[in-house]
């Protein structure tokens, strides 16, 4: 049985984090830990009124900052994602700027 057969490992990067996304796969790949890609949620992408409807709905903490709000609906959205299409009983959940050893 392979040593992550029990883990699914999401990485959430923005998709025009071509740089970011390079980097973390090659530390990947060198650790031989199979993982798949989770497009974030840009919030650059977002409307005034998207951001405010997600504010409301996800009731988010007083302050946060328009892309904290989308790194934060990033996790939330690869969490249920896994929930419905996955059925590893473990789930690691990394940002493109991790750094493994």
């Amino acid at each position: 049985m392979h040593a992550f057969s029990h883990l699914s490992i999401r990485v959430i990067s923005l998709t025009r984090a071509t740089a970011r996304r390079s980097a973390v796969a090659a530390q990947l790949a060198s650790l031989r830990i199979p993982f798949r890609f989770y497009d974030g949620i840009d919030a650059a992408a977002l409307s005034a009124q998207e951001l405010a409807s997600f504010r409301q709905t996800h009731k988010a903490m007083p302050g946060m900052s328009d892309a904290e709000l989308a790194c934060d609906l990033s996790h939330f959205r690869v969490i249920s994602a896994w929930m419905e299409e996955d059925d590893t009983p473990y789930l690691c959940v990394l940002e493109d700027d991790a750094t493994l050893g």
